[in-house]
C-alpha cells in the first residue's frame, strides 16, 4: 500500500467518523497545505484538522511526527495554522483527536496497548479518543 493509499483511507475514516458524531466536514480543493480538513460543530465552531494514518509500533505506541509532505518536500508543521490532528490507526480501527495546544517537538508518542507490568503510561491515547478534545 502506498503512503497516498494510507493518506486517502485515513481521509476517509475520519470523514466517516466525524460524519457519524454530527459534524460537518469541508475539504481542500488541493493536497498544497497543511490543512487536510475544515470541520464545524452543531454549534458553528470551526476547526483545522491535519489527517495522519499511522500504525502501532512494536512496543503498542502511536508515533506521530508533527511534519507534512507537502509539494513532495518534508515541513515541520506550524501549529498556529492547525488546530489538531485525526490520527487513524489500522491496527484497531480507531481514530484518535490530538489537539496542537501544548505540543512541543517534532513528533509525540501515544501508549495504545497496556503496558505488560502494569506501570502507569503517562501519554495515554485513550484520552484522545473523544474529538471533543479539540474543542477545549
Amino acid at each position: 500500500m502506498t503512503t497516498n493509499d494510507k493518506g486517502n483511507i485515513g481521509l476517509a475514516k475520519t470523514i466517516s467518523d466525524l460524519t457519524e458524531k454530527g459534524f460537518q466536514v469541508f475539504l481542500p480543493l488541493t493536497d498544497t497545505s497543511i490543512i487536510d480538513m475544515i470541520i464545524s460543530s452543531k454549534s458553528l465552531v470551526i476547526k483545522k484538522l491535519q489527517v495522519k494514518y499511522i500504525s502501532l509500533n512494536k512496543d503498542g505506541s502511536l508515533v506521530i511526527p508533527f511534519e507534512s509532505v507537502i509539494n513532495g518536500k518534508k515541513v515541520l508543521n506550524d501549529f498556529t495554522n492547525v488546530d489538531g490532528f485525526a490520527i487513524y490507526c489500522p491496527n484497531n480501527n480507531n481514530m484518535y483527536y490530538l489537539p496542537t495546544t501544548n505540543i512541543k517537538g517534532k513528533s509525540l508518542k501515544l501508549k495504545v496497548t497496556e503496558h505488560k507490568r502494569g506501570y502507569k503510561v503517562l501519554n495515554s491515547a485513550a484520552k484522545f479518543m473523544d474529538i471533543n478534545t479539540i474543542f477545549t
